[in-house]
């Protein structure tokens, strides 16, 4: 849907310092198509704190079933405020 990893680069190691240091980028706004819980199931999957991602692959498992199903999902978009934690994370200049 998007046509691009989330993370890319000249070199793995590039990769590997964008994975551990920058917030991918939210699909919607690469593709407004995409509905919004797949983006928050998307999202989820790409925390970068193991306790912030599903439990096992089951949970995840279990949310894609629930989107197919148009059922709702369990995994939260982030908040407005996790939201600002992440700008104020990548701009520490400002």
């Amino acid at each position: 849907m998007i046509g691009r990893p989330p993370f890319t680069g000249d070199s793995a190691a590039a990769i590997l310092a964008q994975i551990a240091q920058v917030e991918p980028a939210a699909p919607r706004v690469l593709n407004r198509d995409i509905p919004a819980d797949l983006e928050t199931v998307v999202l989820k999957c790409l925390e970068k704190k193991p306790v912030q991602r599903y439990a096992s692959a089951a949970a995840l498992r279990d949310d894609l079933q629930n989107f197919l199903a148009g059922r709702p999902i369990n995994a939260r978009p982030v908040s407005a405020v996790g939201r600002l934690w992440r700008w104020a994370r990548r701009n520490p200049a400002l």
